[in-house]
């Protein structure tokens, strides 16, 4: 079995992220119900399992049991299928200062993976060459895109045909949530 490049990871999770986006409404709020119905036995069991040792020398084991059993809900659901949002979801470190007063370097960015259509105005991470970039992207008149960042006066705005947007920029997906790293 090979690994995949980062790129190739972000590539296939794209993929998988597009196909869910058009799968049918209803089966997915099923499998997610089903997701969370397998995340709480497996908490269940593991809180079960992990306070039947209550010997203060045995903490270690009683932690060892109830991680143990706390991952039966995850394999539950990658066994059995269900569907947990959370896979369309990816970490991404902020790195240099392209979006300061936002976000400075050492922040991490939630993206979503399934939100690739341009919302104006709003941040994206995306993939310029061999290289990931936090940046604003906006609708202009004349099928064009601009993208720019916060700190503009360093980073100048430049614009993208939307024809060969995909040539020159993937779109990995919309931030949706930023968190500082202290």
């Amino acid at each position: 079995m090979g690994f995949k490049r980062p790129d190739e990871i972000v590539e296939a999770a794209c993929t998988i992220s597009r196909v869910k986006t058009e799968a049918d409404p209803r089966k997915l709020l099923v499998l997610g119900f089903l997701a969370g119905a397998y995340i709480a036995f497996g908490c269940t069991v593991g809180i079960c399992t992990g306070k039947c040792i209550t010997a203060p020398e045995l903490a270690g084991l009683s932690k060892l049991l109830f991680g143990g059993t706390f991952a039966l809900g995850p394999v539950l659901i990658v066994i059995a299928g269900a569907e947990m949002f959370a896979a369309n979801l990816a970490l991404v470190d902020v790195v240099g200062d392209s979006m300061e007063t936002v976000l400075s370097e050492g922040d991490a960015v939630l993206i979503d993976l399934s939100q690739t259509d341009i919302i104006s105005g709003k941040a994206y991470v995306i993939r310029i060459g061999d290289e990931l970039l936090v940046k604003y992207l906006q609708h202009l008149p004349g099928d064009l895109i601009q993208v720019f960042s916060e700190n503009s006066s360093i980073y100048p705005p430049f614009t993208v045909n939307v024809k060969d947007l995909e040539a020159e920029i993937f779109i990995i997906g919309r931030v949706v949530a930023s968190a500082h790293m202290w």
